[in-house]
C-alpha cells in the first residue's frame, strides 16, 4: 500500500514539472537585456508631421501660414495706383532717344555723387587721347594707390596687359586700378585725369557734372540723372566705348613675370550691366556705380517695344537690383504708351546713337500713341507711395532726400587725403578693401 501511495506522488510531481509558465512569470524571471529586447521588438510609433497649409495667392504676395509662423514675400507692382511707372530709385529720368521728349522724371536736376559712372567719362577722355589701345601697361604701385579704398581688383602689380584690356576691365569690371593704369597711358595721373575729365564735362554742357577723381570713389564726383544720360549718349558715339558697354563677358589676358619665369593668364570679367545678359530687350550699353554716399546709381540705353529707343539714369537706388528692376517697371509702363514717332533703322557704319525720327505708323496702336501723355515728372516718395520691395530691393528713407530747388544740390564733405569718398567702385556692387 505504502508502495503504490508513493508512486502517485512521484507521478504528480512528473505531471507539474512539464505544466507551462504563466508569460508574466518569464517576463519577471527574464534578465535586463532580453527585457531590453522584447522592447525593442515593438513597433515605434510615426512622429506626426507638422501640418501646412497650402500656398494662398493673393494680390502681389504670397502668403505661406504654418502652425509657427506665417510667411509673406512682398512683390512690386510695374505701376503705381495712379498709373505711373513704380520706380523706386530716388531720382531719375527716361528720355527717347528719338524725339528728345521726357517720358518720365523724379527731380532729374539733382545733383548727386555718381561714383562709377564716372568711368565713361574716364573712358571719352581717354579715348579722344587717342590711347593705344594694343600698347602695354604694367600694374603698378600707384594703381594701387589710387583704387585704395575700393572694391578688390583682380588686377595685381606686375600684370602686364593691353590698353584694350584695361579698358574692358574699368567698363565692365569697374575695376578702379585699370581707370588709373589707363591714364597713365595717356600722360595723366589722377589730378590731371580727374581735371580733364571736368573739363570736358564742360565743353559738353554738362554743368552739374564734376569730379574729384578717375575712379569715382570720391564723393565729388558728381552730376545729375539728366547729365549722367547726355555722358552715356555721347560716350555711345565712340564705338570702341559702344562695343564694350554693350559686351556681356570678356577675358582680359596678362602677363606677370621676366624672360624665362614669365606666365600667363586671364581675368575674365562679367559685366555688372546685369541687363546684358537676360533682358528680352536690345541693351546698347550702360554703367552701373556705387558707393557708401552714392547709392546705387545706373544709367542705361536700350531699344523697347515698339521700336523706342531710349536712355534711362537712375541715383540714388536703395537696392543692388532696384536699379535693373526700375528699368524693366519703366519698359513694362511704355510698352502700353507707343511713341509718337521711331528712329529710322541705322546703317552698319552708323553708331547706336539714333541719327533722326520718323512717324511711328503702327495702325494698332497709332491710335493709342495719339493719346499719350507726353511726360510724369514726380515728387520724391516717401515710404508710404512706394507699392513694395521685391527681393534684393530695397527702399530708402524719406529723409535721404534732400530739398527740392531749381538745382537742388548734395554738398559732399570734402574727401580727406589718402581717402575715398567711400566704399565702393562696383565689381559689382560690393565695397571692399582691395
Amino acid at each position: 500500500m505504502k508502495i503504490q501511495v508513493f508512486q502517485l506522488l512521484l507521478t504528480l510531481l512528473s505531471a507539474l514539472a512539464v505544466l507551462p509558465a504563466a508569460p508574466g512569470d518569464a517576463y519577471a524571471r527574464a534578465p535586463k537585456a532580453a527585457k531590453a529586447n522584447a522592447k525593442a521588438d515593438k513597433p515605434a510609433k510615426a512622429k506626426a508631421k507638422p501640418k501646412v497649409a497650402p500656398a494662398k495667392k493673393t494680390k502681389g504676395k504670397v502668403v505661406r501660414k504654418s502652425k509657427a509662423k506665417t510667411i509673406v514675400v512682398a512683390g512690386v507692382a510695374d505701376v503705381t495706383k495712379d498709373g505711373k511707372p513704380n520706380v523706386l530709385s530716388r531720382h531719375g529720368i527716361v528720355i527717347d532717344l528719338d524725339t528728345e521728349e521726357v517720358l518720365w522724371a523724379r527731380q532729374p536736376d539733382i545733383v548727386r555723387p555718381i561714383a562709377s559712372v564716372s568711368k565713361l567719362m574716364a573712358s571719352i577722355v581717354v579715348v579722344e587721347k587717342n590711347i593705344d589701345l594694343v600698347a602695354l601697361q604694367t600694374m603698378s604701385e600707384v594703381d594701387e594707390r589710387v583704387a585704395r579704398g575700393g572694391a578688390r581688383s583682380r588686377l595685381l602689380r606686375g600684370y602686364t596687359l593691353t590698353n584694350n584690356d584695361l579698358l574692358h576691365a574699368a567698363l565692365m569690371g569697374s575695376d578702379n586700378r585699370a581707370v588709373s593704369a589707363m591714364g597713365r597711358s595717356v600722360g595723366l595721373d589722377a589730378k590731371a585725369f580727374a581735371a580733364a575729365m571736368s573739363a570736358k564735362a564742360e565743353e559738353l554742357g554738362l554743368k552739374h557734372t564734376h569730379f574729384g577723381d578717375p575712379t569715382g570713389l570720391d564723393a565729388r564726383n558728381v552730376s545729375t540723372p539728366r547729365e549722367i544720360v547726355g555722358m552715356l549718349r555721347y560716350a555711345l558715339k565712340q564705338k570702341t566705348i559702344a562695343d564694350i558697354v554693350g559686351t556681356a563677358e570678356y577675358a582680359a589676358k596678362y602677363t606677370v613675370g621676366k624672360a624665362e619665369k614669365q606666365r600667363t593668364g586671364e581675368v575674365v570679367y562679367h559685366s555688372t550691366d546685369r541687363l546684358l545678359k537676360g533682358s528680352p530687350y536690345k541693351i546698347y550699353g550702360g554703367k552701373t556705380g556705387y558707393t557708401d554716399e552714392a547709392k546705387y546709381c545706373f544709367v542705361v540705353a536700350a531699344q523697347l517695344d515698339h521700336g523706342r529707343r531710349v536712355a534711362m539714369g537712375f541715383l540714388n537706388g536703395g537696392g543692388e537690383l532696384t536699379r535693373f528692376a526700375d528699368f524693366r517697371r519703366v519698359a513694362t509702363w511704355l510698352k502700353a504708351r507707343p511713341p509718337t514717332a521711331i528712329a529710322r533703322p541705322t546703317t552698319e557704319s552708323e553708331t547706336t546713337e539714333p541719327a533722326g525720327a520718323v512717324p511711328y505708323k503702327d495702325p494698332a496702336t497709332a491710335a493709342a500713341a495719339e493719346a499719350s501723355a507726353p511726360v510724369f515728372v514726380e515728387a520724391v516718395p516717401g515710404e508710404a507711395a512706394v507699392v513694395g520691395a521685391g527681393a534684393g530691393e530695397a527702399i530708402a528713407p524719406a529723409t535721404d532726400v534732400a530739398t527740392r530747388t531749381e538745382h537742388p544740390v548734395v554738398t559732399p564733405k570734402p574727401t580727406p587725403a589718402g581717402s575715398t569718398g567711400g566704399s565702393g567702385g562696383d565689381a559689382e556692387d560690393q565695397p571692399k578693401s582691395p
